[in-house]
């Protein structure tokens, strides 16, 4: 794998990690030509939505820490003007954002953030 890839659970979120524009609605010209195992970590889709951004809202602290070590940006805005690093402290409106375990890895994403970014 080339330094600066990612590999995070390409088996669930092939449609970014791909950078393919199929699929996923990535912007033109954002995306990337890497294969399904190797991918920009801040490949962009509609709406400004990255990795990571997807990651923190998924509430799984091991990606999120694997994109942070492959160069995501933790304070990239989306569309909205919201960042990785915002959106790690709020509730995601997702089923099941409220179990133990969602909050569990809420909490490990937010020590992950605060540890790695100013």
């Amino acid at each position: 794998m080339r330094s600066g890839a990612v590999k995070v659970r390409p088996d669930r979120h092939t449609d970014l990690l791909t950078g393919a524009s199929t699929a996923m609605n990535l912007v033109p010209g954002q995306g990337s030509s890497r294969s399904n195992a190797e991918a920009d970590p801040d490949a962009v889709a509609v709406g400004g939505m990255t990795p990571l951004h997807r990651e923190v809202r998924n509430r799984c602290a091991s990606a999120v820490a694997a994109l942070l070590d492959s160069g995501a940006d933790p304070h990239r805005p989306n569309s909205r003007g919201s960042t990785a690093v915002m959106l790690a402290r709020w509730t995601t409106g997702r089923p099941g954002s409220g179990s133990p375990e969602a909050k569990a890895e809420q909490h490990k994403i937010v020590s992950i953030l605060d540890a790695r970014t100013d």
